[in-house]
């Protein structure tokens, strides 16, 4: 009788590490229909008061074994540059930078959003070095690929109905991101722009635009979906962040993969 009980605890063991092995197999790339499978990693501030979350990503393709993560929500708000000096004549000076990845805000999800995120699991050596960093914003051409679910045009929704089933670039901020408040000596406040309508904001692109002598600019996409311009200190911008994930050191312990019950994947260390 106790050799039949622990046969049968030894395979129920298997079945649940085979099935955990497997799991991540089961992700997949953006399916059609603005439906895009979920799946719950890491943890960062959520509450307005800073209490943390898991964070859900939308996973918009599986690629060569990885699968790029894009967050479902906008988690948090910063400066592409900080501003250095305002002179008594009110002009703010700042850093300017060539490429992305001289920018603050490249800095600053290396070194402070990304070990927040991986404070409660570390995923970090399981992320992909990209020329952007382990975490990122898109660029505008990912916002325009219909292959991840977004449209190929650069116009909002500002003219439809709002309908949140057809929400694609629209994204609405955690209330961590709507009453953080970042650099408020640019502005006297550093809260995300949120639309009254929609209740979504604007955040990040790494895409830059050349200097046209009034000023430098990343892509932003606005509250409606829009793509648009943001001078580089502006604190009212939101950060949705996006990372490839290594698939082969992942396995899903939970979930369904959708809006309701998210994948929860656990990585495994190297």
């Amino acid at each position: 009788m106790k050799r039949g009980l622990l046969l049968c605890l030894c395979l129920a063991l298997l079945g649940g590490s085979l099935a955990a092995a497997e799991g991540a197999e089961i992700l997949h790339g953006y399916a059609g229909d603005h439906v895009w499978q979920k799946v719950q990693l890491g943890a960062y501030p959520y509450e307005e008061d800073g209490t943390r979350r898991p964070v859900v990503w939308r996973v918009l393709t599986v690629k060569d074994g990885y699968a790029l993560l894009l967050t479902d929500r906008v988690l948090d708000v910063q400066q592409a540059v900080q501003v250095d000096s305002v002179e008594k004549s009110k002009k703010r000076h700042f850093t300017r930078f060539k490429t992305y990845p001289e920018s603050y805000l490249y800095q600053w999800m290396q070194e402070e959003m990304l070990p927040s995120l991986c404070r409660e699991q570390d995923f970090s050596d399981a992320l992909k070095e990209t020329e952007n960093g382990k975490i990122f914003p898109l660029t505008t051409q990912d916002y325009l690929n219909p292959e991840y679910g977004f449209p190929a045009t650069k116009r909002g929704t500002h003219e439809k109905p709002v309908d949140k089933s057809a929400w694609v670039r629209e994204c609405e901020g955690t209330p961590w991101a709507k009453t953080h408040q970042l650099y408020d000596d640019w502005k006297g406040v550093g809260t995300l722009v949120v639309d009254t309508r929609t209740g979504c904001s604007p955040y990040w692109t790494t895409t830059m635009r050349r200097d046209d002598g009034k000023g430098m600019y990343l892509q932003i996409v606005g509250y409606d979906g829009h793509l648009s311009w943001g001078l580089y200190p502006r604190v009212n911008i939101g950060v949705r962040p996006a990372l490839w994930l290594d698939l082969s050191r992942c396995a899903v312990t939970g979930g369904s993969g959708s809006d309701e019950e998210p994948l929860i994947l656990e990585v495994a260390k190297k």
